[in-house]
């Protein structure tokens, strides 16, 4: 085993690929959250609440979360919080 190889316990390809999931899921919660802000609301929720919603829920189906397997963790609840006030600061101040 060569140290140069890992990094706080993970090889440095899985590094890379969290870091790759953690891009993609900012690139497409902020897309998200700016061309749902763009259609007409016609419901009675307000588009601060419902846009973060769409918008985790696409993107954990499209991404997926930062790690693996199907047990909540620390990473999950991170990824949730994040997904969510992003989607809502975009919606906030794209007005």
């Amino acid at each position: 085993m060569h140290l140069s190889r890992y990094r706080f316990g993970y090889k440095i390809s899985q590094v890379k690929s969290k870091m790759n999931r953690f891009v993609n899921c900012t690139a497409l919660t902020v897309s998200l959250s700016y061309i749902l802000t763009n259609i007409q609301n016609r419901s009675n929720f307000r588009k601060e609440y419902v846009i973060p919603l769409i918008a985790l829920l696409m993107t954990k189906y499209i991404v997926g979360d930062l790690d693996m397997g199907y047990t909540w963790t620390l990473n999950d609840i991170i990824f949730v919080s994040y997904v969510l006030l992003l989607s809502y600061a975009v919606v906030r101040f794209s007005k």
